[in-house]
């Protein structure tokens, strides 16, 4: 009974990414300011305040409640000065209805490229958990090596219309996220 019930917890924990701690607790302080770079912060605004929504599947919802409970924590319902709201939200769940300044995906085998594109089309900033993610069309992701480093798809910037402050493109590596087999730095 005890190798079958080990066997199982091994199969089921299988099917969900396991989450750095370190580089969630990066993205949460980061991303977030990131936000207050682009051109007119003021136009983030949905319903008065700045909404940052995490995007998971139904097998991340521990880590979408986790990083949304610190994305609270730390900034207290303001960022900057603007009213601040963190949300989850299921891949599922994007779609017209969705009023939301930025969001942080997480991994998804299936709805990432669509829910990328749904942002796009929608002027949504977007973040991904790593830099792996950023070839299915989104904005942002943060690589820790030796260094802690921002990534910006430079492919998928034109495409959202948005514009960011000139400091931004001063501390970000631009990269080609188009590219399957991973990052090209440019």
């Amino acid at each position: 009974m005890r190798l079958l019930t080990l066997l199982l917890l091994l199969c089921t924990s299988g099917f969900a990414l396991h989450y750095n701690t370190l580089q969630l607790n990066a993205e949460t302080m980061i991303f977030p300011k990131l936000l207050l770079l682009k051109k007119h912060p003021e136009s983030l605004l949905i319903d008065g305040r700045i909404r940052f929504g995490v995007v998971y599947e139904a097998e991340d919802r521990d880590v979408a409640s986790q990083l949304v409970t610190r994305l609270q924590r730390l900034y207290r319902g303001t960022i900057e000065g603007y009213p601040f709201e963190a949300t989850m939200l299921q891949y599922r769940e994007l779609g017209p209805g969705t009023k939301t300044s930025a969001l942080l995906m997480l991994h998804s085998d299936t709805q990432m490229h669509q829910a990328a594109a749904f942002a796009k089309a929608h002027g949504i900033v977007t973040f991904a958990y790593n830099t792996a993610s950023l070839k299915h069309g989104l904005l942002f992701a943060l690589g820790i090596e030796r260094t802690t480093r921002v990534y910006l798809n430079r492919e998928a910037l034109s495409g959202y219309g948005i514009e960011f402050s000139e400091s931004l493109y001063q501390i970000v590596r631009f990269v080609d996220g188009t590219e399957e087999t991973g990052l090209a730095p440019k």
